[in-house]
């Protein structure tokens, strides 16, 4: 499948060093676009394809494209594998951008709707951010040590 050939250039390129890597993400940014643009709407591998774009507009400190990538993708696809983590990757970019509102109240949708995210959440909390999220119960016991 072409598509399937330009999401591994793309994620070739993410692969490198980041001092190789620096010179390289327009390249993998460029493949991922492809990768859209040759899967059918709905595919999985677009939408890993679109989650990796805001990813790199994120490492790029681009927070308004990431956050604006992750609202589409959540928009495109509602009921997608990764909507989970879009909402965390937009509310770590509205947290750059200082808007911890907005971000507390998408951190707690995506715990309603994925409720094992609860121990990612509450790590962000533990390191200072989001101090005003707050769990009416326990995260459920995932069976990872606590160490």
């Amino acid at each position: 499948m072409i598509g399937e050939s330009f999401y591994r250039d793309g994620i070739a390129h993410l692969a490198l060093s980041p001092k190789q890597a620096a010179g390289m993400l327009k390249e993998a940014k460029k493949a991922f676009k492809r990768t859209v643009s040759h899967c059918p709407k709905g595919d999985y591998l677009a939408e890993s394809a679109r989650f990796r774009l805001g990813e790199l507009a994120f490492n790029l400190g681009k927070y308004d494209e990431a956050i604006e990538a992750m609202e589409n993708l959540t928009r495109e696809y509602p009921m997608g594998l990764l909507r989970g983590e879009a909402r965390i990757l937009e509310a770590e970019a509205l947290m750059a951008e200082q808007k911890f509102s907005q971000a507390d109240k998408l951190l707690d949708l995506a715990l309603k709707e994925q409720p094992a995210y609860a121990r990612t959440i509450i790590g962000w909390s533990c390191l200072g951010g989001l101090p005003s999220l707050k769990l009416e119960t326990p995260p459920p016991r995932l069976g990872i040590s606590q160490r």
